[in-house]
């Protein structure tokens, strides 16, 4: 029986507004050791993996959910040349369905919102449990969205710090495109 050691780090994703989004990575130790010896500060990453949720249990016996983007495919260089992908890609997949009614809103500038809470199961069964974020046309498409409705989702990950008893940040896939769909969900793929 083998047991698995587990790495986490994070990395910075540019966008194109300049801003930077840091996500949270976990990944099988074994995946890193080539890379373990050498500083990742600075470093081009290229990761494939599922954005999961978990249960985090606190000293106080209150719950918190962590999210990671959990690695099934990692590459680390210090040379662009070698990057997969043009640096910035970050582009999100899922599957899921509301685990919640969508909640339609605008924000303090006027900008139309509409907050998608999903559930995508794993091939286990296990949940995870997202958030996807609608804005403009695609958030009066998506206001109308009730528990239960299942949905594909294609956007971005991206994380969000606000203030409430402290700094606290927060992991949201943006949405560029939408559509609901008849079939059972299983996938949730990070590219």
């Amino acid at each position: 029986q083998r047991t698995m050691s587990f790495v986490t780090f994070r990395i910075a994703v540019p966008r194109n507004s300049g801003k930077e989004d840091i996500i949270p990575v976990i990944c099988d130790a074994e995946m890193i050791l080539d890379y373990i010896d050498k500083s990742p500060i600075g470093r081009y990453v290229n990761v494939e993996g599922r954005f999961c949720s978990f249960l985090q249990i606190n000293e106080d016996r209150t719950t918190s959910s962590k999210k990671y983007l959990y690695v099934r495919e990692l590459y680390i260089t210090d040379n662009k040349d070698e990057f997969f992908y043009p640096i910035g890609t970050n582009v999100v997949v899922i599957e899921g369905e509301l685990n919640y009614d969508s909640v339609y809103r605008s924000t303090p500038l006027g900008r139309k919102i509409t907050e998608l809470p999903i559930i995508c199961r794993r091939p286990n069964g296990r949940p995870d449990h997202l958030t996807a974020i609608a804005w403009g046309i695609n958030a009066l498409d998506a206001a109308d969205l009730v528990k239960g409705d299942k949905v594909k989702i294609t956007g971005r990950l991206q994380s969000r710090n606000y203030y409430k008893d402290g700094e606290k940040t927060v992991y949201e896939i943006s949405v560029k495109e939408f559509e609901t769909q008849q079939a059972e969900s299983k996938e949730n793929f990070v590219l």
